[in-house]
């Protein structure tokens, strides 16, 4: 048994370790309330609220009376501020490719592991970035590649973009027969061991 302070009376109580309780008694717990004392700022009444409302007024003709003396923060302003279109443009510009704060070189990288650059002129490119290893295959073929051209990994490494690393497959077929035909051999080779 363990020794415990109820939270509304201050006896002590004890309980045994996995049944804590913050009660001694039904009496003590329904007498219990987490409400806090306020004062009125108004009239100077005491009042009684739950600590997360942070209330200043004990009744809403209190607050009515405040607002009477109060001016708001947008007395006297017409409207809300609507830029012109040169602003939007400016902002817009403001914050696209080497201009963004969050800009890291146009290189970033998706989620499988390959590296996107930022080209926003390449004939091919998707939200203006194009594939670091379909960028390198051109670059030594010297034209773009057609949609359908698969570059693949040699040493199944997606971030390691060297030429000597990448094979153009003219479509997906012949890539998924080399993946096939890999797979094939795995399995027999774990056949074999």
């Amino acid at each position: 048994m363990k020794k415990f302070i109820c939270k509304n009376c201050g006896e002590d109580y004890y309980e045994f370790k996995n049944r804590r309780k913050q009660f001694c008694s039904r009496k003590c717990f329904k007498g219990y309330s987490s409400k806090v004392n306020y004062k009125c700022e108004i009239c100077n009444e005491d009042f009684k609220d739950y600590p997360n409302r942070k209330r200043k007024f004990c009744s809403v003709i209190c607050k009515s009376k405040w607002m009477e003396n109060h001016i708001p923060w947008n007395k006297g302003k017409k409207g809300l501020y609507i830029p012109t279109i040169e602003t939007k443009i400016k902002m817009r510009e403001s914050h696209i490719a080497e201009k963004s704060s969050s800009w890291k070189g146009g290189i970033i990288s998706n989620g499988q592991g390959y590296i996107k650059v930022y080209k926003p002129n390449h004939p091919f490119a998707v939200n203006n970035y194009v594939l670091e290893h379909r960028l390198v295959i051109e670059k030594k073929l010297g034209r773009y590649l057609k949609p359908e051209e698969i570059p693949h990994h040699i040493d199944f490494d997606t971030s390691n973009n060297h030429p000597d690393n990448l094979f153009l497959f003219p479509n997906r077929g012949p890539h998924n027969d080399y993946h096939g035909m890999l797979r094939h051999l795995v399995r027999l080779m774990m056949e074999v061991i």
